[in-house]
């Protein structure tokens, strides 16, 4: 309503329509990093929706979910979006995504001791997206540990087995 000086008024109504605006996923919480032995099998199975969220999941957004490496810059890897292709996963590493569970299995043998920056890549329908980053430790084996044998029960005859490093036994 519009009112001038001589009280003269007009009304009119308007409508307004307030649209959502998109919004990228978000990250919620924290990855683990896991630690383990080169030739250990290791499996893990992660809830994504406890660490990944899209306020827009109300309005029909949608998650979709990537697993790869991040680089250096925590950048993720691939020729259109920065993404690793699977079959560049170290070791045997595999993965499969069913809805928001991610599941990694395989080994990682010698050659591929250190530290693996891994990664899950949340996108909605608008491919807004965040990277939720975990690190793969993966260390030496430790060494094996010598076993006494005893061959007799004369004290003086026992041998050891054990490492062919010559490590001396103390």
């Amino acid at each position: 309503t519009a009112t001038d000086e001589s009280e003269l008024s007009v009304q009119q109504e308007i409508g307004i329509v307030v649209e959502n605006v998109n919004d990228a996923p978000s990250l919620t919480g924290v990855l683990e990093s896991v630690t383990i032995s080169s030739g250990e099998y290791i499996f893990k199975t992660l809830q994504l929706s406890d660490v990944i969220s899209d306020s827009d999941i109300d309005f029909g957004d949608v998650l979709t979910y990537e697993f790869g490496i991040v680089n250096d810059f925590f950048e993720w890897i691939d020729t259109s979006s920065n993404v690793i292709p699977v079959p560049e996963l170290p070791g045997t590493l595999s993965y499969t995504v069913s809805g928001d569970s991610l599941t990694f299995q395989g080994t990682f043998d010698a050659s591929e001791e250190g530290f693996w920056k891994l990664g899950v890549k949340a996108s909605d329908t608008e491919n807004l997206f965040t990277v939720a980053e975990f690190i793969i430790d993966v260390e030496s084996p430790p060494p094996a540990l010598p076993r006494l044998l005893i061959l007799s029960e004369n004290v003086d005859d026992f041998s050891f087995e054990g490492s062919s490093q010559n490590d001396p036994i103390t």
